[in-house]
């Protein structure tokens, strides 16, 4: 599947991924991103916020609750998961095989994610595909290849409009081809999904704004 030569690999990485990873964390994540976006709008609208606050706090509880549901089914399915701090925020990174998986809105399937310090990173360093030169010799401890899961929804939608598995090249400026369309994988893949829709509840902190009513 794979061969390395002077540090560039030839690989068709969207196959390699999908033998790599298991089935059963992409039909957690095709059936929990759904359930994030839909327990983030329960969690806004508990908390009885006006139409201005309600479309601003949207998308920041939006992140948690994905991130927090990404995280668990990665753990459930037995993956190795990090939380790392870059800035003001943390990230939850994913390694699975020769992967390393983090997650992210975008405009659509083809516009590459919001450049950020540690989706750089990770995509600066990460194993080199066919028609990509490294501009400087890179040493790093863990080679890899960097996958995103992408998704997106209208600021108050309960579910995204679309989710799917791209390949960053390495400037961060658009995907090598091959995409993971998560839409085909369903909920009746393995035990995980049910144990996560079960048990990962977000609770809802319920409070009004001030001098909001």
């Amino acid at each position: 599947m794979t061969s390395h030569r002077n540090g560039v690999c030839k690989v068709d990485v969207c196959e390699y991924f999908k033998s790599s990873v298991p089935e059963q964390f992409l039909a957690a994540i095709s059936a929990t991103l759904p359930l994030a976006y839909a327990s983030a709008r329960t969690a806004v609208d508990a908390q009885e916020l006006g139409e201005d606050e309600t479309y601003n706090l949207m998308p920041w509880t939006r992140r948690e609750h994905v991130e927090t549901r990404f995280r668990d089914a990665a753990i459930t399915c037995g993956l190795q998961v990090h939380t790392e701090k870059t800035g003001f925020w943390r990230h939850v990174v994913v390694t699975c095989g020769a992967f390393k998986i983090t997650q992210c809105t975008t405009i659509d399937e083809e516009t590459p994610p919001r450049p950020a310090g540690y989706k750089c990173r990770y995509a600066a360093e990460q194993l080199l595909l066919p028609g990509f030169e490294a501009t400087a010799e890179v040493e790093f401890d863990a080679p890899h290849y960097y996958a995103v899961i992408i998704h997106r929804g209208k600021v108050l939608a309960t579910e995204p409009s679309f989710m799917a598995v791209r390949f960053p090249t390495p400037n961060l400026r658009g995907f090598h081809p091959g995409m993971v369309d998560l839409s085909f994988y369903t909920q009746t893949q393995g035990a995980a999904v049910e144990e996560i829709q079960t048990t990962v509840t977000p609770k809802l902190k319920v409070r009004r704004a001030v001098g909001n009513g």
